[in-house]
């Protein structure tokens, strides 16, 4: 299995003052900070580092002292603020407080960088899942308080739950425009969409496992994506992740590029195949009702149960999704639409 090693993070320090130096303390050393740019290296360790900074010499007579702190990876700038909390120390004249969200410094006192899980799926691994807890459905993570999922995961029980890619998610669109809300609203019931953008057929059936043990639903609708991507792990240090591809990707840089390759031949040579044995299980269960947007996949359902196939042609609509590319909520009404006609709610 791939093994993405722990970063080694640079911390800039961007230092100005009009006469005065300022001082840090870092692992037992003092280091004078020179005017302009000056940064330190720090190799991460877990998902819990951290680091504490401690500065020294300000004075309350130098109006132009001031350190920004900013961390970079790979050279770009990454979210900083969000990880540092100050605690003012032996400052003269001023109320000695601790500060949070707080990485611009005009005080002595001590600096932590404190790391955790969301910000390493967030900053380093481009939305992949830590998969440090138990039970956990597929999404990106997209915040740290935000996920890709649009449903409640509090709550337990629902008239229906939708299964699929970001076409059932709604990239692009609001929640109020996805054809799960809309078959919501159309049956006056509740419906849950647990659709993940650059799902494949192996990540939907993990899905419907989530939902099996977490949800009582009456109805499992499944609107499936093409064959071709592939769920797949992968160890971020010691921590097991979890990161969706599609042939052919190359929007996940942290991944090398002759992984990637493998990942393409798994793709070819096991996604299809794999993907027909998921289709027919999928199709033995009771309340479970397939289509698809993808013609290969749609000719692969038992025709005599398949859902009407989600028709995202210019036929209904020549608009399309904010993104520019995914269908418009047009596309979503004429889905949902078909569907009455043939699965009576």
């Amino acid at each position: 299995m791939e093994i993405v090693l722990f970063p080694k993070l640079k911390i800039l320090f961007e230092t100005g003052y009009e006469s005065q130096p300022v001082d840090i303390k870092f692992n037992n050393s003092t280091i004078r900070l020179p005017r302009g740019n000056f940064y330190i290296e720090h190799q991460v360790e877990s998902l819990q580092d951290i680091i504490e900074i401690e500065f020294l010499n300000f004075v309350p007579w130098d109006s132009l002292q001031k350190v920004s702190v900013d961390i970079f990876h790979d050279n770009i700038k990454k979210d900083t603020s969000s990880l540092c909390t100050f605690e003012m120390k032996n400052n003269q004249y001023v109320k000695n407080e601790n500060k949070s969200s707080y990485n611009t410094i005009f005080f002595n006192g001590t600096l932590k960088i404190s790391f955790f899980k969301q910000w390493f799926e967030c900053n380093i691994l481009s939305g992949a899942q830590i998969l440090n807890q138990r039970n956990l459905p597929v999404q990106w993570v997209l915040g740290y308080e935000s996920n890709s999922l649009r449903f409640d995961q509090n709550k337990k029980d629902y008239d229906s739950v939708c299964l699929g890619c970001s076409f059932t998610y709604g990239t692009g669109l609001e929640n109020d425009q996805t054809w799960p809300h809309l078959l919501g609203k159309q049956t006056n019931s509740q419906v849950a969409n647990l659709g993940t953008p650059g799902a494949g057929i192996d990540s939907i059936l993990k899905q419907f496992f989530y939902v099996k043990r977490n949800i009582t639903a009456k109805q499992i609708y499944i609107l499936l994506p093409s064959l071709y991507r592939k769920r797949i792990k992968f160890y971020f240090g010691d921590e097991l992740c979890e990161f969706l591809l599609g042939l052919g990707s190359t929007g996940s840089h942290f991944l090398d590029k002759g992984y990637l390759k493998k990942v393409d031949k798994a793709i070819i040579d096991q996604s299809v195949r794999r993907g027909k044995k998921i289709i027919k299980f999928l199709e033995r269960q009771e309340n479970v009702k397939l289509t698809s947007w993808d013609d290969e996949t749609y000719d692969i359902l038992d025709h005599t149960k398949r859902l009407p196939k989600y028709n995202q042609s210019d036929e209904i609509t020549s608009l399309r999704a904010s993104d520019g590319t995914h269908p418009h909520t047009k596309h979503n009404e004429h889905f949902v639409n078909s569907l009455r006609t043939v699965d009576k709610y």
